[in-house]
């Protein structure tokens, strides 16, 4: 007896000797679009999977979904669902409804405080169903407009022209563009202006009128209207309509491919565009290498006709548009949803947000000591697939001041144009309604009066067209309701 007690010890001292088995990370699978350029083939060369997993304990798992709002309404009917699920448009109310989102009022002074105070002053309500939270904006302070006008300096000083800033203005800079040789080489082989794919250029004229060129819901004086009723946009046709019928104005290919082509070749004086394809470093190679006295500059907005705010472009900046959302099923599972909360709050932490935006420091990215400021390091775009980490929205112009310090000029201009801010994420249109058909035909009646092909004193019998077979008017009742549903203070 006294033997097997001796041997019980020993083996009890022994198992004393190894070591406990570490516990598992928590992990949380997030549901995603798509990943980056150069995405790792494994976790293990993640790096930033990797730093999450040191800093928080969580295994922070994204998961490429294809097809991805058939693929959850599938994972939904089957139950199914990714603990961190992304969202677009209406599709936030659409899984409110469907009872798979968690709510996060309980959270926000708590859990979420570091979150919330990250967000700022970033307006929740359009993150809200029946007036409870239940999304996470992808927006920090509102969207950005990446879009200017770009324009050839040396062009401009070439012929002793000022950087248009009305309507006016920039149509006879486009036609000496034309007219008098502005690169010198004695041919007639130049066009005014061109544009990004489709009706960016276009845009940019209408916004000098308070007003865009299709279906864009907007407040103006306390109600609810649409761009398409703006009381300039018959005169923004008109100066669409001058700028298409001069000869040689408008690049004929304006409305199916981007401009940027024929501006780096040097066909083109003006560009209306985003700035990333003529300022960022590899489109400043190109140019150069095809002229290296070439000297492009952003330029607008234009000055509003209307007596209104200068606008550059129509943007979405009441959010709505995209966004991260909480499964409801981790309201049964206290464990996994501190594992998220954890993660989301590490990520507005210095530490965490220079991670999802640059790497790791020391490898990736350094910091000046003295002013503070981050460049990227030689190896630092061996971290371009870390943007599907970017849960919010990265601080835009801090952002690029250190990815693209080479078009600072660019994209300071761009991100400083007031915008026009339209509605439309936040509205679901009415049933029987079908929204895409009434977008298409506006679309193609917009480019009939663009280039003459309807004229301009048919534009009511347009909007007639549009109350008569697309449900405009009801569209416009539906879209006044759920605005004021939303707490906007706005009347029909």
């Amino acid at each position: 007896m006294k033997k097997l007690v001796s041997l019980l010890l020993v083996a009890m001292m022994a198992l004393s000797f190894i070591p406990a088995m570490a516990d598992e990370p928590i992990e949380i699978i997030v549901a995603c679009k798509s990943l980056g350029n150069g995405w790792p083939a494994d976790l293990e060369d993640d790096f930033v999977y990797q730093k999450i997993l040191e800093e928080t304990g969580v295994a922070w798992k994204l998961l490429l979904i294809d097809d991805y709002f058939a693929a959850m309404g599938q994972r939904i009917v089957g139950d199914d669902l990714p603990d961190v699920i992304y969202y677009s448009d209406s599709y936030l109310k659409t899984y409110a409804d469907e009872e798979v989102l968690l709510c996060l009022d309980p959270y926000v002074e708590k859990e979420l405080a570091p979150v919330m105070a990250w967000l700022g002053e970033t307006n929740l309500i359009p993150y809200q169903v029946n007036g409870e939270l239940y999304g996470l904006p992808k927006l920090h302070d509102g969207n950005k407009s990446q879009y200017n006008i770009q324009i050839r300096k040396d062009w401009l000083d070439n012929l002793n022209l000022a950087v248009p800033t009305t309507i006016e203005e920039l149509y006879n800079v486009a036609c000496k563009f034309i007219t008098d040789d502005p690169d010198g080489n004695g041919v007639a082989d130049t066009y005014g202006i061109t544009g990004g794919k489709g009706l960016p250029l276009f845009h940019a004229i209408a916004c000098a009128f308070d007003t865009a060129l299709g279906n864009y819901i907007l407040i103006r004086d306390g109600k609810v209207t649409n761009a398409l009723l703006q009381p300039g946009m018959k005169n923004a046709l008109e100066w669409c309509l001058k700028f298409t019928q001069t000869a040689n104005m408008v690049d004929p290919d304006v409305l199916t491919t981007t401009g940027n082509n024929i501006a780096i070749a040097g066909s083109v004086g003006i560009h209306v565009n985003s700035w990333p394809g003529m300022f960022k470093q590899y489109a400043q190679d190109n140019i150069a290498a095809v002229n290296p006295n070439a000297k492009w500059i952003p330029a607008g907005p234009l000055h509003n006709e209307m007596g209104g705010e200068d606008v550059m472009y129509p943007i979405n900046n009441v959010g709505g548009g995209d966004g991260w959302a909480l499964c409801a099923d981790l309201a049964d599972d206290e464990e996994k949803l501190q594992a998220v909360f954890k993660v989301l709050n590490y990520f507005v932490t210095e530490e965490g947000s220079n991670l999802i935006q640059y790497g790791l420091e020391g490898e990736h990215w350094v910091k000046n000591p003295e002013t503070g400021r981050i460049t990227m390091t030689e190896n630092g775009a061996a971290a371009n697939y870390i943007s599907t980490y970017q849960i919010f929205s990265r601080i835009e112009l801090e952002y690029l001041q250190v990815k693209f310090p080479e078009a600072e000029i660019a994209f300071t201009n761009s991100m400083t144009n007031g915008v026009l801010e339209y509605y439309n994420s936040l509205v679901v249109e009415p049933d029987g309604m079908y929204l895409a058909d009434m977008e298409s035909y506006i679309k193609t009646q917009m480019l009939a009066f663009i280039y003459g092909e309807r004229p301009l004193d048919e534009y009511d019998a347009f909007i007639k067209e549009l109350n008569d077979n697309y449900m405009f008017a009801e569209y416009m009742e539906a879209a006044a309701d759920q605005l004021i549903g939303y707490g906007y203070d706005v009347t029909k």
